[in-house]
């Protein structure tokens, strides 16, 4: 006896069950195909409209800048020559970057002056000064002493002024009167003439042209230079190593640069002799302190330096 079947079945012979998982089936695959058209196409269509947006505004932008350049430019004809340039009578008119020249700025002139020379420290101070490549002024006096001879020449050969600086240094022989005055400054002239060849010409007045003991005929002896053709030379920066309190290193160093850029011309008081070891000590210092200074140059003393005078010829 054969058995009815339970199972439904639509005309077609199909579970119904089954279809509806073949339709679910159909409807994702439907759903991929369609994603995998649109999705693309949306982009590119997304892409194209962005890529309209920036074309126009760039468009935007060359036209504002044209506006611009319309509204800078002189807008009427000028004939162009085959270079680019406009006629001859028209270049007058127009100032090119190149034509507009900056002032320079000065160089300031530091110059180190030693006086009271030749000593025990005077090849120190000269090997120095090498190490350096820094040229300086030597204000001698006259010496017997034949150990220092070579030191007056040397100063000469290595390429440093020499000037005069009274042949004694005994203030009050010196100054004494115009006649003794001129006989020390024949006297170191001649001395410096035979060790070095050098016609000097240049002076430093012992204690300074404002020295208290021959301030009562200064104007005489001032004179008597420039009859000779003699150029003095006083300071307006102080090292300070010439005080009766000896100085440390340090203050030397600070005395002679502290105030370096009040000046253009900067003319620094040094010592060379047996007690300034000090000096000799502080002048690396000084030398690196002024060379790291900008448009700033150590030169020597020549006759075309503008002497600082603290007395005047009246």
């Amino acid at each position: 006896m054969q058995t009815e079947s339970t199972e439904k079945k639509t005309p077609d012979g199909i579970n119904p069950e089954r279809r509806k998982r073949i339709q679910l089936l159909k409807k994702v695959i439907v759903f991929i195909i369609a994603s995998a058209i649109l999705i693309p196409t949306g982009l590119c269509v997304f892409l194209g409209i962005q890529l309209f947006r920036v074309t126009e505004e760039l468009k935007l932008l060359k036209e504002q800048n044209a506006i611009i350049n319309t509204n800078t430019v002189e807008t009427q004809d000028v004939p162009i020559d085959s270079e680019g340039q406009t006629p001859d009578e028209n270049k007058e008119d127009v100032k090119k970057e190149d034509d507009i020249s900056v002032p320079d700025v000065p160089t300031r002139k530091v110059y180190l002056t030693f006086d009271d020379g030749p000593s025990i420290y005077t090849d120190d101070i000269l090997d120095i000064l090498e190490l350096y490549g820094v040229k300086a002024t030597f204000f001698v006096v006259g010496s017997d002493d034949e150990e220092y001879a070579p030191l007056y020449n040397r100063i000469v050969e290595e390429g440093h002024s020499i000037g005069m600086h009274s042949y004694s240094h005994k203030y009050t022989e010196i100054y004494e009167s115009l006649d003794s005055f001129k006989a020390d400054v024949e006297k170191i002239r001649g001395f410096i003439k035979d060790k070095t060849g050098v016609e000097c010409s240049l002076y430093r007045f012992p204690g300074g042209s404002s020295n208290s003991i021959g301030k009562e005929h200064i104007q005489e002896y001032i004179a008597y230079l420039d009859e000779e053709g003699i150029a003095y030379y006083d300071w307006n920066v102080s090292s300070g190593d010439a005080t009766g309190v000896p100085l440390s290193v340090d203050d030397i160093v600070k005395n002679s640069t502290l105030e370096l850029e009040k000046y253009n011309s900067a003319y620094i008081l040094l010592h060379d002799s047996s007690t300034k070891k000090n000096t000799v000590e502080a002048l690396p210092k000084i030398i690196e302190t002024i060379q790291a200074m900008e448009n700033t140059e150590i030169v020597p003393i020549t006759e075309s330096s503008v002497p600082v005078q603290q007395i005047i010829k009246e």
